[in-house]
């Protein structure tokens, strides 16, 4: 004969089946909505405007494309969009995407920061342009003469991955002009913030910067780094107080802080092997100009800067 359970046993073993119970709904349930959402996939392959009111319902403006494809994933039904537009063409040239993608994660709730639906572009092309009053704006989205103010409602979307677009950097007061031949990033809600984070690189031989930035209301808080990075590579447009890298590799992390403008900066760099060169050559007495240039082993720095006021 079995011994009588003890009251603790016997609520012990009635939680394990009512939790095993809860859980077997759960996969039962999802089994079924998965099964419903696979049947439906080709009526709303066949039916585009359902697709097109989505999208332009989360991204707040019109929306067309000219193709619609969709295929199953093991996390849910993905959309492939040919030719897609979004802008009110009455307001101005929409910008334009060659190709972009609706994916649905079914799984999303089990999982922090991913988005149940993701708005996938691929191939962009930004130009950003810094102001007289020191603001930096998006000069270009898109295919030449797209709308640029869409980059800010992408953005406030708390699902959008960027794959393999192209960024470049203008400052004409300062004459920088940067570009940056790749950018993969994506943005995912976090507690009400915002979370955008992503790699970049300066061109297919030099390893990626990756950044990861956080919002809360108007204020920004970013992280930039990177491990090996070629600092001519990176730095070759954009001289530093009259002072261009030549060689070397360089350890980085950058710590900053914007509320509508740089609040604060912390840095710490390691170099090795760092060979500098001056952009401007020091003149001798005998009318004999030398470029002037530096070869540093290693070199290690820290710095912080703050607005005052």
């Amino acid at each position: 004969m079995h011994a009588p359970l003890s009251p603790a046993r016997r609520r012990w073993r009635r939680l394990r089946r009512l939790v095993a119970g809860v859980l077997a709904t759960l996969v039962i349930g999802m089994a079924l909505v998965l099964a419903a959402a696979a049947t439906a996939l080709p009526w709303l392959v066949e039916h585009p405007e359902k697709v097109r009111d989505f999208l332009a319902q989360r991204l707040g403006r019109p929306v067309d494309f000219e193709a619609l494809d969709g295929r199953w994933t093991p996390s849910g039904p993905v959309f492939a969009l040919a030719g897609l537009r979004i802008g009110d063409p009455s307001r101005g040239e929409p910008f334009r995407i060659d190709g972009a993608e609706v994916a649905i994660d079914f799984y999303a709730w089990l999982r922090r920061g991913v988005s149940f639906a993701e708005f996938r572009l691929v191939g962009l092309g930004i130009d950003a342009e810094r102001g007289e009053d020191g603001r930096w704006r998006v000069a270009r989205l898109g295919r030449a003469g797209g709308d640029a103010s869409g980059i800010e409602t992408l953005l406030d979307l708390s699902g959008v991955a960027i794959r393999d677009a192209s960024l470049r950097l203008r400052d004409p007061a300062r004459g920088i002009d940067v570009a940056l031949s790749r950018i993969d990033l994506r943005t995912s809600d976090d507690f009400g913030g915002l979370r955008v984070g992503g790699l970049a690189w300066v061109d297919a031989g030099s390893p990626p910067l990756r950044f990861a930035c956080a919002r809360a209301a108007a204020a920004w808080d970013c992280w930039l780094g990177g491990r090996g990075i070629d600092p001519a590579r990176w730095l070759r447009d954009l001289p530093l107080a009259g002072v261009v890298p030549l060689a070397g590799q360089l350890d980085a992390d950058v710590w900053c802080a914007f509320d509508r403008r740089l609040e604060r900066v912390r840095a710490e760099l390691r170099a090795t092997d760092l060979v500098l060169r001056g952009t401007a050559p020091v003149p001798f007495s005998n009318g004999i100009a030398v470029e002037p240039r530096a070869s540093l082993p290693f070199l290690r720095v820290a710095a912080r800067m703050e607005r005052d006021g």
